[in-house]
C-alpha cells in the first residue's frame, strides 16, 4: 500500500484518520509522497476534531504547514474548499467558518476570484455540492429560524463569502439566505460588518449591508436597529467620506433612515447621511504612452494568440482606449457618447484606458479567466 499509495486512495484516507487517533502521528510524517495529499484532504472531514486542534484551539501547526505547503493543483484546493464548507457550521471545530474566513480574508482579489469565486460558480451547478446545500438550506429557513446563535454566526460567515461569486443569481440567493439565517438576531450583522469592513472585494460588503438592511426592515422594532444604525453612521458618514459604492452607501443610509423613522429619540446628523456626498474616489487615467508600456510588456510575454488579442482588444492597437473587444464595444461603448461616460466627466476612451490599468493593478490575466 505504502509503496504505491496512488493505487489505494481509500486505504490511505483510512490511515490518515486512524494514525492521529490511535498513534498520535500524521500520515505525512510516516509517508513522504505527493500521492497522499488528496486522500489526506478528504480525511479531514471524518477526523475527530481533537486530533486537528492545536494548543491555541486553532488548526495544528504541522497540519496547516503541510496543507498549504503541498497544495499546488486547483483540484486539490477545490477539494479542500469542499471539506471546509462541509465543516463550516461545526461549532468548536478548528476548520469551521472562522478558519475559512481567516484563509480568504488575507488573499488578494485575483487569488480569491481565481481560486474561490470561480469554484463557487461551478459548484452551485451541482445540487449535491456544499455550496448549493448551504445556500438552499438558508433559503428554506424563512419560517423555521435557527435556534443556536453560534450556528447562525458560522452560517452567516460562510454565506457572506459566497457574495464574491460572479454569478449574480448565486449572490441574490445567498443574500436572501443570510437574511433568513440571521433572522431577528440583528446583532450578528454588527459582527459581520466588522469582519468584512476592510475586505478587498466590494461585492461582499455590498451584500452584507444589503442583508443587514433587509433584516432591519423585517425586524424594524428591534432595539438592535439603532445600534446597527449607529455603527454604520460612524463607519460611513460621520467623517463626510462614505464609500463611493452607490448601493453599499444607500443600504447604510436606509438603515439609518429606518432608525430615525422608528425611534423619536434617535439623533444623528442626517445632512451627512443624505446626498449629495463627498465620497473620495480617485480615477487615475493613464496616458496612451503609459498604457503602451504596460501592454507591450505583456504582449512580449504572451504565450498565446488569445492573450495578445485580449490586451489589444481592450486597449486598442494605438493604446488610446479604442479597443474592439465585445466589452469595449458593447459594455463601455453603449454607455457613453462622443464626450463622456454617463455620470462621469471622462470620455469613453479614457474610461477604457483606466479599466485596462485597473485590470493590471488587480492582477487579472487571461491565463486565469481566458476560458
Amino acid at each position: 500500500i505504502f509503496d504505491n499509495p496512488n493505487l489505494y486512495p481509500g486505504l490511505i484516507q483510512a490511515f490518515a484518520i486512524h494514525l492521529p487517533e490511535e498513534e498520535g502521528v500524521e500520515i505525512f510524517e510516516y509517508l513522504d509522497s505527493d500521492e497522499i495529499l488528496t486522500p489526506f484532504i478528504k480525511s479531514l472531514g471524518w477526523r475527530d476534531p481533537e486530533t486537528l486542534t492545536g494548543p491555541d484551539s486553532g488548526l495544528k501547526e504541522e497540519v496547516e504547514e503541510y496543507l498549504w505547503g503541498k497544495i499546488e493543483l486547483l483540484d486539490d484546493l477545490h477539494e479542500l474548499w469542499r471539506v471546509l464548507l462541509t465543516l463550516a457550521t461545526s461549532t468548536e471545530h478548528p476548520l469551521n467558518a472562522d478558519y475559512l474566513h481567516n484563509v480568504l480574508i488575507g488573499k488578494e482579489v485575483v487569488a480569491v476570484d481565481f481560486n474561490w469565486s470561480k469554484f463557487l460558480h461551478e459548484e452551485f451547478k451541482e445540487e449535491t455540492s456544499e455550496v448549493f446545500r448551504l445556500i438552499n438550506w438558508g433559503y428554506s429557513l424563512e419560517h423555521e429560524p435557527i435556534e443556536s446563535p453560534e450556528l447562525k454566526r458560522l452560517m452567516s460567515i460562510s454565506l457572506s463569502w459566497f457574495f464574491s461569486c460572479p454569478n449574480r443569481y448565486v449572490r441574490d440567493r445567498a443574500t436572501k439566505s443570510l437574511v433568513n439565517v440571521v433572522g431577528s438576531n440583528l446583532e450578528l450583522y454588527t459582527d459581520l460588518i466588522g469582519r468584512f469592513q476592510d475586505v478587498n472585494d466590494p461585492y461582499i460588503l455590498e451584500r452584507v449591508y444589503a442583508a443587514a438592511y433587509g433584516g432591519a426592515l423585517r425586524h424594524k422594532e428591534h432595539d438592535a436597529v439603532t445600534e446597527l444604525a449607529d455603527l454604520l453612521y460612524e463607519l460611513e458618514f460621520a467623517n463626510n467620506d462614505p464609500t463611493p459604492h452607490l448601493l453599499t452607501r444607500d443600504y447604510a443610509r436606509g438603515i439609518i433612515e429606518l432608525a430615525n423613522h422608528q425611534v423619536d429619540s434617535y439623533t444623528v446628523d442626517l445632512e451627512k447621511v443624505r446626498p449629495p456626498y463627498n465620497s473620495s474616489f480617485s480615477i487615475d487615467i493613464p496616458t496612451s504612452e503609459e498604457l503602451e508600456e504596460q501592454v507591450t510588456e505583456r504582449l512580449e510575454d504572451a504565450d498565446t494568440e488569445l492573450e495578445s488579442r485580449f490586451w489589444i482588444g481592450l486597449s486598442g492597437s494605438g493604446f488610446e482606449g479604442d479597443g474592439f473587444s465585445d466589452f469595449a464595444r458593447y459594455v463601455v461603448g453603449t454607455n457613453y457618447d462622443s464626450s463622456h461616460v454617463h455620470g462621469y466627466d471622462l470620455s469613453g476612451v479614457e474610461a477604457l484606458r483606466w479599466i485596462t490599468k485597473r485590470v493590471f493593478d488587480l492582477g487579472w490575466h487571461p491565463d486565469y479567466f481566458g476560458d
